[in-house]
């Protein structure tokens, strides 16, 4: 078995805002650590442990640089992923892979009460696919859908919770909540130790079973995925892409059959 694990900062226990990742670089890629760790320990506790023979790891914060390469050295069977502008970007990997574990998300843009709040982007004011908002959970679950890799566990703050585990979302996922936000830029945590046994508990919860019988989330057929920005200039940098369409002044959409290709058009609706 190949498990897929996607580390994000903002849904981590202890990360508060970006300005202390920005101030506080090596305490917050401490926490990063400090949360893989945990998951890994469920793994390792788990009775599927000795089924496991990968455990890749896509580090897919920012620049996707916080994890240390001597990470790999508390379980030989890690593969780390590092650094920006990869194919699948935050689900690099998982395309060879049984089940993924999404550790330190965080809620969609707009969302109230929210670690950090934004989808892809901390400058958008709204991304949708089919007319529902999204979050990176339900966006890179649908990547991983793609390749039929289901979601296993998810790991974040509360408002991300109340986001997917409702019934036409992922209700089946096993999920860990490390903190309550008071606004976007603050945040109730819960004690370390619950965390943790928390977070080792869940991860044996969702290897108990047989992966392979766990939902796919995705989007079939014609999918649309609409972007709305904070200027009309942005929107305008946007439509250049070829087959988009012009909805508003800030918003542009583009549709078409392949999940992967809208995926990677998003990508770049972002980087504008």
């Amino acid at each position: 078995m190949k498990i897929f694990i996607s580390l994000d900062m903002e849904g981590c226990a202890g990360t508060y805002s970006w300005k202390q990742d920005d101030q506080k670089r090596e305490e917050v890629r401490e926490l990063m650590t400090r949360q893989l760790k945990w998951v890994i320990k469920g793994i390792q506790k788990s009775d599927k442990n000795d089924d496991v023979d990968e455990i890749v790891v896509a580090d897919s914060h920012n620049c996707c640089d916080s994890l240390k390469y001597d990470i790999s050295r508390i379980d030989n069977r890690i593969f780390l992923i590092s650094g920006g502008s990869r194919p699948h970007s935050m689900m690099e990997g998982v395309q060879h892979c049984d089940v993924v574990f999404l550790v330190g998300y965080h809620a969609g843009m707009s969302a109230i009460c929210a670690s950090m709040d934004h989808t892809y982007s901390s400058s958008l004011i709204k991304v949708c696919i089919n007319g529902k908002n999204m979050n990176e959970t339900f966006i890179n679950a649908a990547v991983a859908g793609y390749y039929n890799v289901p979601v296993a566990l998810v790991i974040g703050d509360e408002a991300l919770k109340q986001e997917v585990l409702v019934p036409d979302a992922m209700p089946w996922i096993e999920y860990v909540a490390t903190k309550q936000a008071i606004t976007r830029f603050s945040s109730k945590f819960y004690p370390y130790e619950t965390v943790k046994q928390n977070t080792i508990a869940a991860v044996i919860s969702a290897l108990s079973g047989d992966v392979r019988t766990l939902p796919i989330y995705g989007f079939h057929g014609k999918t649309t995925v609409s972007v709305e920005y904070p200027s009309t200039d942005r929107a305008d940098h946007a439509e250049l892409l070829p087959y988009s369409k012009r909805v508003d002044g800030r918003t542009v959409e583009f549709s078409d059959d392949n999940f992967l290709t809208v995926f990677r058009t998003f990508l770049l609706m972002t980087s504008f």
